[in-house]
């Protein structure tokens, strides 16, 4: 009937005259191309040009009417029109996310998307007002159900025929990717939907078609990539058909199907950045709130191959060392990508991610799963499962933070206050300095107290913003991030026990957690290295070409870039120097405790009872040490690093002797609650606390340099008066560390349970090249492997017989560099004198010799009852654990705390030496007077029976 359609005027008619007869015309619409051309320009016209009536329901409605009963059917009747499928996209990427899924869905099933399938779909949004358009789907527009066109369900059948018949004549073979391609895109022009379908279905079944399948899409137009996006969350949330994410052979592992479709997912993106992310992490923060973990091996999967931040598990000594350099030596060094990612690719994820939806809440839900896992998890589940679970939690978290802390402008303004990540999202403190570990290193000051002052009064400003929940003003454009700021402080006291500081100071603290491996050391050799090899190739390259080629000039900017970044790295090590030298009188000479401590011994109050520098160790363990020693293997480098440097640096009031003996007491028996990833950790740390001890312990001159010249190895740390440990006291010291650790170790590889086997092996792998030290361990240790090493059964040997295995073959490399056992060392010694020596006991002090009066003093003292040296493990070492004794070489008597003469005190069995390595005249003339039945004799040996 001519007349009876107006023509529309204005945009705001548009839809309501458009409405009626496209609903009549459906999918037929297909037949005349130059119609369906209009339709799109006009609609895109409304859209761009007449935003607000978005906003009106029954505009809304329409567009959406017109769109899901006529465009999309009709797309998918048109034979390979790249220009009409281009038309309907700049429609189509002009509406929500939300609302292109539900319109996908629909065009997929001719079922409107259901309320749940609606509320996902709008918190990848953001739970903006946008995820109310999708109403418009399945309310007031039409029919919620209608039957799809029976040409429309043949035109797919067809695509998805061709498709398969296609990829079952798949091959790797460049030339014939490129025909497939061409063919893949004629089908997903006008079927994406149903494209994708078959090409996930082959990708989770085959995971040799991976990398073949992701090439064929190299030719695909943007709506087909945009419903790639959506087909791979639709494709996740159904569990392959109910299938399950987990494995059905092996308990707690993730299944075949689920790992592919995460490489599937990484190479995808990889290769189209600009495909849409939102959905997809939408999904992945949904899934981590319900405490889930299988979903973290898609998130690690998009930060290795789209980000570039990978995670590599097993180091090596060398790639360890490199963390002490910067980017460009890590790159280099453990880059283990064939193919980085491009610029363009690291961008687009990293804007998807750098936003309030997404970023924050994946680290928050990485940080809370860890202790979700361990105390919130499956109840019987077998300790290999949770430990895997709960690496996977902290290795997804470091790749993430690794990857956005690059951008410390974008990442500043997403990450909340200290305080308000510890109280109000329950992250760990250790995790939290963790997570601003790039603000942290931004923020550090040139020096403290001196160059502190402006950025303290700035960062303040900006640590009370971040409480208030305002935008943070910027220091030094990453927020209130600066350690040495009272308000940043004032955060930390409120989230630390009060009782922290009684024995920790806010100074130690806060530089602790504030510097990096980077600031502590160099890696000077592997720079040169690097530097000459590049230089190496650039004059081998020149030299065959003839001319500066591509790669000349690519090797030639390399070397410019370690150059530069050595010396910077130079510069930051000396600002490092200055800070510490300017900062150790206030990390423990002022603490609370040490004043109150010297106060009443001034008096002459008795305090051998109250331990102060054994609490002050075990605050140092607790609250800095152990914490973070565990995160990863950078870090536990750097607490081996710091501890040392504290002793090189003589740091008033801090017992190097003390520290050394509770780290072997405390740390090395975590080994037993550890993870393998964490034992791993705990290997790399006792490597670098174990190497310099081995020095010394071979080296006599060496330990008088390094070690008992300092005051960090004074017997009585507080005493400006006492002995030092002697060599042979630190011998008998290092042997009951040494008895400790095989102990430990052996204790784990004896063990049932397979989970303490593995983090056992784990450590001593670490450990192997510096430990044992003795050859009665090694025989122990090396008896204990062989069994370890052998496989049960007719089956392929396990995991653990294979590190047995190597851990024996490099122990007995270094079988003959061992030492003989302090004891066998006595005997040979013993029978060698004759038997003159034996009332010396192993790791005393030799008995002065050349004195009468000192041999009518130990005559005197042992008729007298003098006491056991307090050296000797067996008694000593076992009444010091009793009783709580503060020091590995045995407590002070009561008699020398009350102010006797004796101001070293002889309890430690050392004797008084100058620089010379005599003995001082004085000390001899006050050993005289003191002839207390307590005390040992001068000489430190032990009266006769």
């Amino acid at each position: 009937v001519t007349g009876l359609l107006q023509a529309p005027t204005t945009f705001a008619s548009l839809p309501e005259v458009l409405v009626e007869p496209l609903r009549l015309l459906g999918c037929g619409v297909a037949e005349d191309v130059v119609l369906f051309a209009k339709l799109c320009r006009s609609l895109l016209g409304l859209l761009r040009r007449e935003a607000q009536l978005w906003e009106k329901p029954n505009v809304r409605a329409a567009l959406c009417e017109i769109l899901q009963g006529c465009l999309l059917p009709a797309c998918s009747l048109l034979s390979c029109n790249p220009a009409l499928s281009l038309e309907l996209w700049e429609v189509l990427k002009l509406l929500p996310y939300d609302l292109r899924c539900s319109l996908y869905d629909f065009w997929l099933t001719g079922e409107a998307a259901s309320a749940s399938q609606q509320k996902a779909n709008s918190a990848s949004q953001g739970g903006s007002a946008n995820g109310a358009a999708g109403s418009s789907l399945s309310g007031g527009a039409g029919p919620k159900e209608r039957p799809r066109p029976p040409e429309v369900r043949k035109c797919e059948a067809e695509a998805a025929h061709g498709v398969k018949q296609l990829l079952k004549r798949i091959s790797s073979e460049r030339k014939e990717l490129k025909q497939a391609a061409k063919k893949v895109a004629k089908f997903a022009h006008g079927n994406p939907l149903v494209v994708f379908d078959r090409l996930l279905n082959n990708a989770v079944a085959y995971d040799n078609q991976i990398a073949p399948l992701v090439e064929c899409l190299a030719l695909m137009p943007p709506l087909a990539l945009d419903c790639g996006a959506f087909m791979i969350v639709k494709y996740l949330r159904s569990g392959r058909m109910g299938a399950g994410t987990k494995s059905a052979k092996f308990e707690g592992a993730v299944s075949e199907w689920f790992k592919n479709m995460a490489t599937f997912v990484g190479a995808f993106y990889a290769l189209h950045p600009e495909a849409e992310l939102r959905g997809l992490l939408a999904y992945l923060v949904e899934k981590l709130n319900e405490g889930r973990t299988d979903e973290l091996i898609i998130l690690q999967e998009l930060l290795a191959r789209v980000g570039g931040s990978e995670l590599v598990e097993q180091l090596t000594e060398e790639q360890i060392a490199c963390f002490a350099g910067g980017e460009a030596l890590r790159r280099e060094s453990i880059g283990s990508l064939k193919q980085p990612p491009k610029k363009a690719t690291r961008t687009a994820l990293r804007d998807a991610l750098l936003l309030p939806s997404t970023g924050l809440p994946l680290l928050t839900l990485c940080s809370q799963l860890r202790n979700n896992i361990l105390f919130h998890g499956e109840r019987g589940k077998e300790m290999k499962v949770v430990g895997y679970e709960y690496d996977s939690a902290t290795g997804a978290l470091l790749q993430l933070i690794n990857f956005l802390g690059k951008q410390k402008e974008g990442y500043a303004m997403i990450l909340p206050s200290f305080q308000k990540l510890c109280t109000s999202m329950r992250v760990e403190p250790q995790v939290a300095f963790l997570i601003a570990r790039p603000l942290l290193k931004a923020n550090l000051p040139l020096a403290w107290p001196d160059g502190a002052a402006a950025a303290s009064s700035a960062a303040d400003g900006a640590a009370a913003a971040g409480d208030k929940g305002e935008k943070p003003p910027s220091v030094g454009g990453t927020g209130g991030w600066c350690v040495s700021a009272s308000g940043f402080r004032a955060q930390v006291r409120a989230v630390l026990p009060e009782s922290v500081w009684e024995s920790l100071s806010m100074d130690f603290y806060t530089v602790f957690w504030g510097l990096s491996l980077q600031d502590l050391e160099v890696p000077r050799a592997m720079y040169a290295a690097k530097i000459s090899e590049f230089k190496k190739a650039i004059s081998e390259k020149f030299r065959r070409d003839g001319a500066r080629s591509k790669e000349v000039r690519a090797a030639e900017k390399k070397e410019e870039e370690l150059s530069a970044e050595l010396a910077s790295q130079e510069r930051a090590k000396q600002r490092t120097d200055k800070l510490l030298e300017n900062l150790k009188g206030q990390f423990f000479d002022q603490l609370p405790v040490v004043t109150s401590y010297r106060e009443r011994r001034a008096k002459g109050e008795n305090d051998r009872d109250t331990k102060v520098w054994v609490v002050m160790q075990q605050t140092f363990l607790h609250a800095c040490l152990l914490p973070r020693m565990l995160l990863t293997a950078e870090d536990a480098l750097y607490c081996a690093r710091l501890t040392f440097r504290l002793h090189e640096i003589e740091t008033p009031s801090f017992s190097s002797l003390q520290c050394f003996d509770r780290i072997v007491k405390t740390v090395v028996p975590t080994v037993l609650c550890t993870t393998e990833r964490e034992a791993t950790h705990l290997g790399v740390f006792l490597a670098a606390f174990l190497e310099p001890l081995t020095r010394w312990l071979t080296s006599k001159a060496l330990y008088r340099k390094e070690a008992e010249a300092k005051p960090g190895f004074k017997i009585r740390p507080f005493d400006p008066d006492s002995k030092m440990a002697e060599y042979k006291q630190f011998k008998a010291v290092y042997g009951q560390w040494h008895v400790k650790i095989v102990d430990t170790l052996m204790k784990c590889l004896r063990s049932s349970s397979k989970f303490e086997q593995r983090a056992g092996l784990n450590v001593l792998l670490k450990i192997s090249k510096v430990f044992p030290t003795y050859q009665g361990a090694h025989a122990q240790l090396s008896e204990r492997l062989d069994e370890l090493s052998k496989k049960e059964g007719s089956g392929p040997p396990s995991d653990i017989n294979t590190v047995a295995f190597g851990i024996k073959a490099q122990l007995e490399k270094r079988a003959k560099e061992m030492l003989d056992d302090p004891k066998d060392s006595k005997k040979a010694a013993e029978k060698k004198d004759g038997g003159k020596d034996s009332k010396e006991k192993a790791g005393e002090p030799p008995k002065e010799k050349s004195s009468d009066s000192s041999k009518g003093d130990a005559k005197a003292e042992s008729s007298s009852g003098s006491k056991p040296e307090p050296l000797k493990e067996a008694k000593a070492s076992g009444r010091a654990q009793a009783t709580g004794s503060e020091s590995p070489l045995g407590a002070p008597p009561k008699d020398k705390e009350s102010g006797g003469k004796d101001g070293g005190g002889s309890r430690g069995g050392g004797r008084e030496t100058d620089a010379r390595g005599k003995d001082s005249k004085a000390d001899k003339v006050e050993e005289k007077q003191a002839k207390r039945p307590r005390d040992t004799s001068r000489d430190g040996s032990r009266a006769p029976t």
